[in-house]
């Protein structure tokens, strides 16, 4: 009696399969099915964002008798551009792997067609709506950064002006700074007759400090530095080993791959795939939709004498697709809701 049993729940199962309603299958990117609705699962393309800053450096004009007036022997005897690199960061963000795109058909007595994609086409529910609104967040636009280095030759004085001598000019504007240095020590000091009030004294000395700034700028020259950021982007499919990205030069700041005037810097990606043989697909079963169960990887940046950026990321395209039973669609309302990467977030009825 027991053997009976087996034997026909075994019976009934395998009818029950072949009398599945719900079908998923794999198709290309450009098929035509009007007869369903197509999907894709994502992957995970890397996103390594190189930070430089620009530094300027351009010399004074009276940099040739800063020493002999000032005294001072640090200071900038050449204009210059020099670039440095001051790490790597790497993010990620999903996107849909064409070789993944599947259809399921439309069928009365199924539930399964009843998805929602997001804008790209990758599925995010089954049977339910998150409600979640797109981000549509304006980007900020980069603000412009004036590079050009200006000197002020307003704070010499008109004597100073229309005197057609460099010596001259740069002996005037030394007396001017040491007069500044000497009002500001009787300022603090309290050796004026008529002291200001708190606020005017933090306006004076305010002044001063920005008057001898550039006074001093005509000799030491100035410097300024700006921050660069470039994103580059890889969806690696299988195991990168010392791959160049990108190259960085000290005179030209940032270059392509190709180009060999800079430094080369190094993006490698060691994959650790997704073996569980329990997750493969049997060309017989009765597959529903289907799902990512990914792989991860680990990201390693690296200029060639250090490590820049390491760090381990989830990747689909290292993992294994997997599929949900036809028969929780067929004639149920099951729901189902998807992570970013495709793998299964939760299933309920």
């Amino acid at each position: 009696m027991k053997k009976k049993v087996i034997i026909w729940v075994a019976l009934w199962s395998s009818i029950t399969m072949l009398s599945a309603q719900t079908s998923v299958n794999l198709v290309q990117e450009d098929d035509v099915c009007s007869d369903g609705i197509m999907y894709k699962l994502p992957l995970t393309t890397l996103v390594l964002q190189a930070d430089v800053v620009q530094v300027i450096e351009k010399q004074g004009p009276f940099y040739k008798y800063t020493e002999r007036f000032l005294g001072m022997t640090d200071f900038i005897t050449e204009s210059k551009t020099d670039w440095q690199l001051q790490g790597v960061r790497v993010f990620y963000r999903t996107e849909p792997d064409n070789t993944k795109c599947y259809h399921i058909a439309i069928n009365k007595k199924t539930t399964a067609f009843n998805v929602e994609l997001d804008s790209k086409g990758v599925i995010r529910t089954i049977n339910q709506r998150t409600h979640t609104k797109p981000n549509r967040s304006k980007k900020s636009e980069p603000v412009a950064v004036d590079t050009v280095i200006r000197f002020d030759f307003a704070q010499l004085g008109e004597e100073a002006l229309v005197s057609s001598s460099i010596p001259k000019m740069a002996e005037m504007a030394a007396k001017q700074i040491y007069h500044i240095r000497e009002s500001r020590t009787n300022l603090l000091s309290g050796d004026n007759e008529e002291l200001p009030d708190g606020v005017s004294l933090t306006l004076m000395l305010q002044k001063l400090d920005e008057t001898e700034a550039e006074l001093m700028a005509l000799f030491i020259g100035k410097r300024i530095a700006v921050p660069v950021s470039r994103k580059f982007y890889v969806t690696p499919r299988e195991a990168l080993s010392n791959q160049v990205v990108f190259r960085m030069s000290a005179v030209a700041g940032i270059v392509e791959s190709d180009n060999l005037l800079g430094r080369p810097v190094y993006l490698s990606v060691k994959p650790s795939m997704v073996t569980d043989p329990a997750l493969i697909i049997n060309s017989k079963k009765m597959c529903g939709p289907y799902y990512n169960v990914p792989g991860s990887a680990e990201v390693v940046v690296a200029d060639g004498t250090k490590v820049l950026a390491e760090k381990t990321i989830t990747m689909p395209q290292f993992g294994v697709v997997a599929c949900l039973p036809a028969l929780l669609f067929d004639g149920v309302y099951t729901k189902v809701e998807f992570t970013d990467f495709g793998t299964i977030k939760s299933i309920s009825k």
